[in-house]
């Protein structure tokens, strides 16, 4: 009886555990989208920045226009941050469920995600 209390604890667990690592891959996986849509924002915004300075330099555009493509620029940075440190949220929180603290330390990508 107690063997099979131990047996039936231990299954418990190990599904339990695949339950967190299979969110924690999803988690990845959206953190890597994340990234990726908020550097092609930012990239877009910057490119939005050289545009506008061109337009006013040539008197198409207005300085408040120049404003807004940096201030856009701005945010699209700061959702950028917003995004990477989800990233490495999200990639800390896999390697600690694989108790694998030194692999996250010694990686620079997170691990293959499924798609």
């Amino acid at each position: 009886a107690q063997a099979e209390k131990i047996l039936h604890e231990r299954t418990q667990l190990d599904f339990e555990t695949a339950q967190k690592l299979r969110l924690s891959l999803s988690q990845l996986d959206a953190g890597v989208r994340a990234s990726w849509v908020a550097k092609k924002n930012r990239d877009a915004s910057q490119e939005e920045v050289r545009l506008a300075t061109l337009r006013f330099k040539t008197g198409a555009a207005s300085g408040l226009d120049v404003r807004n493509a940096h201030n856009s620029a701005s945010l699209a940075a700061d959702a950028e941050v917003d995004a990477l440190a989800g990233l490495e949220a999200a990639k800390l929180n896999y390697y600690r469920l694989r108790s694998d603290l030194p692999g996250y330390l010694a990686s620079g990508q997170p691990p293959e995600t499924q798609k």
